[in-house]
């Protein structure tokens, strides 16, 4: 099981989404990139500026996938580059490939996540806050089996978020 509360910075673990375009998620041939195998060396992904050292992101495909398919743990606080479209970076990791990753339109029929600003907006920037009700929603969509925020069912493996709405 995942230990979601590693890097934590004091207790507080931020929750992001995180966009990317096929030109990050896909190799040269159309699959899916070998540096989001969970347990690949860390390396610099856009983030928001608040990225904090421990966060965690869900990872949004946009274009082509369009859904919600991997989580990430940042390594690194988010940091300034001047980089066009992208300025702000931090190293990540990759902890997780959802087993069923979350079609924008399933994110787009819930009663939770409907309502979350960064799905409103359709993901126009590279990062948004994940508030907490949306988090656990995101995560039980996607089959994750652990609450992100440190909880008592993190170290339990029982999930503390309602079944996700069919």
């Amino acid at each position: 099981m995942l230990d979601l509360t590693r890097g934590m910075v004091d207790g507080v673990v931020g929750h992001w989404v995180w966009v990317v375009g096929p030109d990050c998620h896909l190799d040269d041939d159309g699959h899916e990139h070998p540096k989001l195998t969970p347990g690949a060396p860390a390396m610099r992904w856009a983030c928001h500026r608040d990225t904090r050292r421990g966060d965690l992101a869900v990872l949004y495909r946009s274009r082509r996938a369009k859904d919600v398919a991997y989580l990430f743990r940042a390594t690194s606080d988010a940091t300034y580059e001047d980089v066009p479209d992208r300025p702000w970076n931090c190293e990540a990791e990759v902890l997780e490939r959802f087993e069923r990753p979350v079609p924008l339109a399933e994110l787009r029929a819930d009663p939770v996540t409907a309502t979350w600003p960064a799905l409103r907006a359709s993901f126009v920037r590279t990062g948004a806050p994940v508030p907490d009700d949306v988090w656990d929603r995101v995560l039980a969509m996607a089959g994750h089996v652990a609450a992100g925020r440190g909880s008592d069912c993190a170290a339990s493996g029982s999930p503390s978020w309602p079944a996700p709405t069919p």
